[in-house]
Parts: C-alpha cells; sequence; structure tokens
C-alpha cells in the first residue's frame, strides 16, 4: 500500500503584479484542474506570502509594498506536489500563459513578506544570468 503525504492548505495559486485579463485567463485553466486562485488587491502585496495565501497562522498586517521595490508577474503555488507542479506549468505553457516567477510556497518563505521575496528572485535571476555568462 502506497501512503500519501497530504499537503496542509489546498491547492493554491496566488496571482501578483498580473494584470486583470490574464490573471483571468490563468484563473480559468487553473479552475479547469481544481485549484484555487487567489488575486489579492496591490494594497496587500506588502503582506507575507503565507497570509496572502491564506495559511492558518499568517495574519494580516496592513503593510503596502514600496514604490521603489521592483516587481514584476508572479505566481505563488501553495499545497501543490512537484509532479503536480508539472501538470499546472504544462497547462499553462500550451494556453500560452508566461509568468516570469512562478515559486512553491515552502517553510522558508511563506514567512518573507512579498517584497523581500521578488527582492530574492531577482537576485537569483541575476546570479544565474552571471553564472552563465560565465561559462
Amino acid at each position: 500500500m502506497k501512503s500519501r503525504i497530504r499537503p496542509e492548505y489546498p491547492e493554491t495559486a496566488v496571482l501578483l503584479f498580473i494584470n486583470d485579463k490574464k490573471a483571468a485567463d490563468i484563473a480559468s485553466a487553473l479552475e479547469n484542474l481544481n485549484i484555487r486562485t487567489l488575486t489579492p488587491p496591490e494594497s496587500e502585496y506588502g503582506e507575507t506570502v503565507g497570509c496572502l495565501a491564506q495559511i492558518s497562522g499568517f495574519e494580516k498586517k496592513n503593510i503596502s509594498f514600496p514604490e521603489n521595490a521592483e516587481s514584476d508577474e508572479l505566481i505563488i503555488f501553495a499545497g501543490i506536489t512537484p509532479k503536480r507542479l508539472d501538470k499546472i506549468l504544462d497547462t499553462l505553457r500550451s494556453e500560452n500563459l508566461t509568468v516570469r516567477f512562478k515559486v512553491m510556497l515552502t517553510e522558508y518563505n511563506r514567512s518573507m513578506t512579498v517584497p523581500e521575496l521578488t527582492k530574492h528572485l531577482f537576485a537569483e535571476e541575476a546570479e544565474i544570468r552571471r553564472m552563465n555568462t560565465e561559462k
């Protein structure tokens, strides 16, 4: 008998910095996969990733996203297994729904604010580019 590890929370995608039309298209594609989609208002973009994913224990603190912070399209996936993520990404790709940054909610990042996470993502992307140019 195979044992299954159940996620702590429902399969969720949090859409940030994505225009309304594209967000609606992504939500529709994910709805077909029975994935809950959350599109918090921009006024909440300064909150923690766990709060925006509606994870128990992460309360809203009414922090706004700094005007000078870097941002770009971002999807935060929560409660999704790696195998399931492959299916989700294949579905989005097949419908030409590209998003610059896609991250899984982890123990490490769920306490980060969105500005902290985006700063980390831009730094990580810059490091990957630097490493690729050195080859």
